[in-house]
């Protein structure tokens, strides 16, 4: 899951902290928000759902020919994308996004 190479090593550890920093933790506060267990912040989640978009655009360019997240195999980079996709399969997230689905 982790690669022995300490470079690629280091960038899947980044990219497993990229999607649980900035997909996984604005995710939450939505869907905290939504079902009543956050104060709604008065602006609809405005700053979470910025974080998002910004994040979605930044892995749809990194993943233009690429068919994981780091590397030529599946590693634990791979993982934590994985979690925020909820499980599901090839939904296209928005039609600015390209190369990458949930």
């Amino acid at each position: 899951m982790i690669p022995s190479d300490l470079p690629l090593a280091a960038e899947v550890r980044m990219w497993d902290r990229f999607f649980d920093n900035y997909v996984s933790y604005p995710q939450g506060r939505l869907v905290f928000m939504a079902i009543g267990r956050e104060p709604d912040d008065g602006k609809g989640g405005a700053a979470w759902k910025s974080m998002l978009e910004t994040s979605y655009a930044l892995l749809d360019r990194r993943m233009a020919g690429r068919t994981w997240a780091v590397g030529e195999n599946f590693s634990l980079a791979d993982c934590a994308a994985r979690l925020w996709a909820g499980g599901q399969k090839n939904i296209r997230l928005t039609a600015r996004l390209s190369h990458i689905t949930a």
